[in-house]
């Protein structure tokens, strides 16, 4: 049982910590770098945006659930305190939650405005892709709080 604990605990601190790197990117560097960049029009940086969102969303979500899952599991299945894996899968769960209440009016209102006109969009596009990039934010904390407990309780099931 100490293996499946392990390995259960091994697959959600990777899962974690890999999306937490990844939204930890593209809040620091990816998202600062459309606006850094001011030859790039509104449309260019929310059509930019856009495209990531496609190719993160689908390759990171898995990462996700399968965390979540596993530390679920983990504290399911261990004979050890099952408070930290509780914690961790909650964490980790809850970047669903807080995509689909916070984050996601704002992905659907940043996809209307590619079909919009320009004038609308130079109006509302970099004012929502600003307040997307602070909701994101959340996803990060998420995922970074799952990670971090999740190493605290493999790092104490190892000790014992």
């Amino acid at each position: 049982m100490a293996y499946l604990d392990f390995a259960l605990r091994g697959v959600g601190i990777f899962g974690s910590a890999s999306f937490f790197g990844m939204t930890l990117s593209i809040s620091t560097i990816t998202l600062p770098m459309l606006f850094r960049h001011k030859q790039i029009s509104t449309r260019e940086r929310v059509e930019l945006w856009s495209d990531l969102y496609d190719l993160v969303t689908q390759r990171w979500v898995p990462f996700g659930l399968l965390s979540s899952a596993a530390y679920a599991v983990a504290a399911y299945t261990t004979r050890q305190d099952k408070t930290l894996p509780i914690a961790a899968a909650i964490s980790m769960f809850s970047v669903l939650p807080l995509t689909l209440t916070l984050v996601m009016p704002y992905v659907k209102k940043l996809k209307a405005l590619i079909k919009s006109d320009d004038k609308v969009l130079n109006i509302e596009g970099d004012s929502t892709l600003k307040t997307w990039g602070v909701l994101h934010w959340s996803r990060t904390l998420a995922a970074g709080t799952a990670a971090v407990l999740g190493l605290v309780d493999l790092v104490r099931m190892l000790m014992r």
